[in-house]
């Protein structure tokens, strides 16, 4: 197991609450005196660092979103002069301005350990063959790694550890805050992402009013690093919904699987509705595919919810009548909306070539 050879993450929990007072108090310092923006955040509100003195003092700094990164594009959320960083990262910037990520030779090292770690508690073992599958064409240049991930359902980790005969372990991570490798599953339990609390301090909070949720509810992950140099983040929303449980295999907490995301969530007909639980119900069936689209419209002042989904193979007239009346009533059961179901042949949803696309909204605006 990872506590064998990352004796790190054997450490106790107080232990590790000490760790992290001490590392938090350390990065608050770091963001209020490298970072203009988020000074200015804590001097809004009459807030300091040397005013944290445990864990609930927290709460009292300002969070850091996705838009102050946007808003101090390109380097003005780096704690440490630019010539110092030897990586940036940039998002593609399709839902607004490109935002900009640092890193430092430490944060590299401190990166590639995590990755380590998360590996090895994903599976891997020294000696094992990887399969790179990626087509390089001409180019022949040493790149170590290729990061890419999409949400899954536990019926889709199924269906891709039956097909491809595999263990598949959930990892988690988000370039804001590090990259891949800040949670992941142990393979042994396969029971969420342990998050790597030693290096990032997780939070949940009331996607609307940012108030702290009680244990174990859920709400929107929020996260603040904790040895981060050139950009560390206080009290990051990542937007994604989820719960936080105690640690199976060590004394740092688990995520449960993440929901959907506060700005993905549909409201249909006043109810709340995540693609994930819709994939959830195909899933199920073994005649359906998992892609899929769902199509919202309106007739009069009522949503219309149409979920269009490829059949897995072949389907006669009767077959695809009494798949698309199932997962109708599946969908009505989970939810409570009633929603039609057009089941397609395979092949005929259109791919999505970056982020999967799975809904297509015609309500109009108001």
């Amino acid at each position: 197991m990872t506590v064998e050879l990352f004796p790190e993450v054997r450490i106790s929990l107080d232990e590790l609450r000490a760790l992290q007072v001490k590392r938090l108090r350390d990065t608050l310092h770091q963001a209020y005196e490298g970072q203009a923006p988020y000074r200015a955040k804590c001097q809004a509100v009459g807030v300091h660092p040397d005013d944290f003195k445990n864990m609930d003092d927290l709460r009292r700094f300002p969070f850091t979103s996705k838009d102050d990164l946007r808003d101090a594009y390109p380097f003005g959320m780096l704690a440490i002069p630019r010539e110092q960083c030897v990586r940036l990262h940039a998002s593609s910037g399709t839902t607004g301005r490109s935002t900009v990520v640092g890193y430092s030779a430490r944060d590299i090292e401190t990166w590639s350990d995590l990755m380590a770690r998360s590996l090895y508690a994903g599976g891997a073992r020294p000696g094992d063959i990887i399969h790179n599958a990626f087509g390089y064409g001409l180019f022949t240049g040493g790149l170590g790694a290729h990061y890419g991930a999409e949400p899954w359902t536990e019926n889709m980790r199924a269906e891709i550890e039956r097909r491809l005969g595999i263990d598949a372990a959930d990892i988690y991570g988000l370039s804001e805050v590090m990259g891949p490798g800040v949670a992941c599953e142990f393979v042994e339990t396969k029971d969420g992402p342990t998050v790597w609390e030693d290096h990032f301090y997780p939070e949940i909070v009331d996607p609307d009013s940012g108030a702290p949720a009680a244990d174990g509810q859920p709400g929107e992950l929020v996260f603040t690093t904790l040895t981060k140099e050139a950009m560390p983040v206080v009290r990051y929303r990542t937007r994604d919904l989820t719960r936080l449980l105690p640690g199976s295999v060590t004394a740092m907490r688990r995520m449960a699987k993440i929901t959907g995301r506060s700005d993905d969530m549909l409201i249909v007909r006043g109810v709340n509705l995540f693609p994930s639980q819709v994939e959830e119900q195909i899933l199920r069936d073994p005649a359906l595919s998992g892609h899929y689209m769902i199509e919202l419209s309106r007739t009069g002042a009522l949503d219309d919810l149409l979920v269009r989904v490829e059949a897995r193979g072949a389907l006669d007239g009767e077959a695809t009548r009494r798949a698309a009346a199932e997962l109708s009533r599946r969908l009505k059961g989970m939810c409570g909306l009633s929603a039609a179901v057009d089941v397609a042949k395979p092949g005929t949803i259109e791919r999505s070539l970056g982020k999967a696309k799975r809904v297509i909204d015609k309500r109009p605006r108001t």
